[in-house]
Order: C-alpha cells, then sequence, then structure tokens
C-alpha cells in the first residue's frame, strides 16, 4: 500500500514539474505577438484600438494620436486639449483645455460635440457606431452629468439619477 501512494505522488510531482516547465514556454508564444513601443518621455496615452491607434496628451496639452509609427498632435477646438478615446475607425474624442468644451476628430476636422449650447464637457469614449459618452454641466454650477452623443442621428441624451 505504501508504494502505490508513493507512486502516485511520484506521478503527481513529475506532471506538476511538466506542467510548471511548459508554462514559461506558452507564455512566451503567446507574447511573442506583441511588441512594446516607447512613446517618449511626458507623453500620457489614454486610449488604443484594435487596429494600434494610440491617443492621449503630449505632455505640452496637444492631443495626439499615434498610428503607424507617426505621431499626429492636433490641438482641440479653440486651442490645447487632450484625446480620451478612439474608435477603430480613427475618430477621436477628448476635451478642448480653452474651450472647456469635448471634441470630436474625425481624421480630417476637429469638432465641438455640443456646440451650440453653454456648457463645459468631457469626452471619454467612442464606439464604432461614433457614439460618445462623456459627462457635461450646462449651467457650471450644479455639477456634472453623464451624457450619450449618437453623431449619426446628432441626438444627445443626458443621463438622469445617476
Amino acid at each position: 500500500m505504501k508504494t502505490s501512494i508513493l507512486n502516485k505522488r511520484k506521478i503527481v510531482l513529475a506532471l506538476a514539474l511538466l506542467f510548471v516547465s511548459i508554462a514559461p514556454i506558452s507564455g512566451a508564444i503567446a507574447a511573442s505577438g506583441y511588441t512594446v513601443t516607447d512613446l517618449g518621455a511626458n507623453i500620457t496615452p489614454n486610449a488604443i484600438n484594435e487596429v494600434g491607434q494610440i491617443v492621449g496628451d503630449n505632455g505640452s496639452s496637444n492631443a495626439f494620436l499615434y498610428s503607424n509609427g507617426v505621431f499626429n498632435t492636433f490641438l482641440g477646438t479653440n486651442g490645447l486639449g487632450v484625446a480620451y478615446g478612439i474608435n477603430n475607425h480613427g475618430h477621436v474624442v477628448g476635451t478642448s483645455y480653452t474651450s472647456g468644451k469635448a471634441f470630436l476628430y474625425d481624421g480630417t476636422t476637429v469638432a465641438d460635440i455640443v456646440s451650440d449650447i453653454p456648457n463645459i464637457s468631457l469626452a471619454y469614449g467612442i464606439n464604432d457606431n461614433d457614439k460618445i459618452v462623456g459627462d457635461i454641466d450646462f449651467d457650471f454650477t450644479t455639477g456634472y452629468s453623464q451624457f450619450l452623443y449618437d453623431r449619426a442621428s446628432d441626438t444627445l441624451e443626458i443621463a438622469s439619477g445617476l
């Protein structure tokens, strides 16, 4: 009886050692599809899409889009800004520091998301259907409410009761 328990322990130990020796190899194989890129000093990346495009702040309060090894900095509307989100079409959302409004950069132009009413707004995310989420303050005193902006229908929904 002692022999069979000892043999079972040896088998379990051998399997454990085999698993431990294979785990680093499988991790190395899984990680081999990734590369690490140094974006530079003072760069604050905020989002990445499935294509590998990165957005953020370049350290000089300029929003940036990093794509295919190239930095493209662009200003939020009316001045400096930061990019917080990007979808798989390369559409970028963020906030202009100068105007205090959320913006959308579609690859060619930068425009305020809600430009026709006084507000302070921040856009944090955008999905592949160009639906944008963020925070908005209409009267500059009561605080922020969450919003959902649908670019296709040009509609703004304000969350209540959150």
